[in-house]
């Protein structure tokens, strides 16, 4: 009995020290010398079937600096299967690419219309560029696919050109051995950042209870930590910060909602909305006979 309690105390013991000790940054306060762009979005959708889906798209971008500023784009993306392609119309959102994707890399075309959106907040970002000096976007730079990659890395290319920083913040990971130390972290007292090879964690307020994921440049790593404590006060979500707090919030798009952007899709859509409402007439009769 005591060689198996002496294994499960080594066990736990090993199961506590996942991370390396030595891979610690101390964060420390610094008053914020630049501007800082929160960009987020959200999106609900409105109908689909299994070769098109409509979806409402709400884009927010917070500039934090001497005074706050929050500019709102809305909109709607169409994403539409073409024989071996899925093409996607944006109407609205200040988005002017039309966009052809490979059906093969979606599971299905909803996922298209989630991938159309990340684009848009992308390129909102790319738009406002010249009015921050740090550009944080929710969630992480690590593209899910490679039209996601192929503005990701737009984005990246202009803002090193003019001399910006770009970074995301996520709040969980779909890794599960980053998860497990992720629950490890998270029992360290202070502010401080982590390197787990080219992934940052950060603890951005010392009474915080949360640990999120960094994406950005490693040179530009503790410099960014130390910025993003400045906005992580709100006790609304302690260590997480304000302008992605209020980027979230103003684009939401709530369930009650969907009613009136269907019928402001409609309107906005003209002839589009004429082949769409036979598609959902004959999806309807399909769900009458089953």
């Amino acid at each position: 009995m005591k060689k198996v309690l002496l294994f499960l105390k080594r066990r736990a013991g090993s199961e506590m020290l996942r991370y390396n000790a030595g891979s610690f940054m101390e964060l420390d306060r610094k008053e914020s010398v630049g501007n800082v762009l929160f960009i987020d979005g959200g999106n609900a959708e409105l109908c689909r079937s299994s070769d098109f889906a409509v979806h409402f798209v709400r884009l927010c971008g917070v500039a934090l600096s001497k005074k706050k500023v929050i500019d709102r784009r809305e909109g709607f993306v169409l994403a539409d299967v073409r024989n071996s392609c899925i093409d996607v119309r944006f109407f609205g959102l200040d988005v002017y690419d039309r966009l052809s994707f490979d059906s093969e890399d979606f599971q299905d075309v909803s996922c298209a219309a989630l991938t159309a959106r990340k684009i848009a907040e992308i390129e909102l970002a790319r738009r406002l560029l010249k009015h921050a000096d740090l550009i944080v976007l929710d969630g992480s730079l690590r593209s899910k696919n490679k039209y996601e990659h192929a503005y990701l890395n737009a984005l990246v290319d202009d803002a090193k050109k003019l001399g910006k920083i770009v970074c995301g913040l996520s709040k969980t990971t779909s890794d599960p051995e980053r998860g497990k130390l992720i629950s490890d972290l998270v029992k360290r007292e202070g502010c401080w950042i982590y390197q787990d090879r080219e992934v940052f964690f950060v603890k951005l307020n010392k009474k915080s209870r949360y640990v999120f994921q960094l994406d950005v440049a490693k040179e530009y790593a503790k410099e960014v930590a130390e910025e993003l404590m400045n906005f992580s006060s709100d006790a609304s979500f302690l260590g997480y910060p304000y302008g992605l707090i209020l980027a979230h919030r103003f684009a939401k798009v709530e369930e009650r909602e969907k009613g009136y952007l269907t019928a402001l899709f409609e309107a906005r859509a003209g002839k589009e909305w004429e082949w769409i409402r036979d598609k959902l007439k004959a999806v309807d009769a399909h769900d009458n006979l089953a």
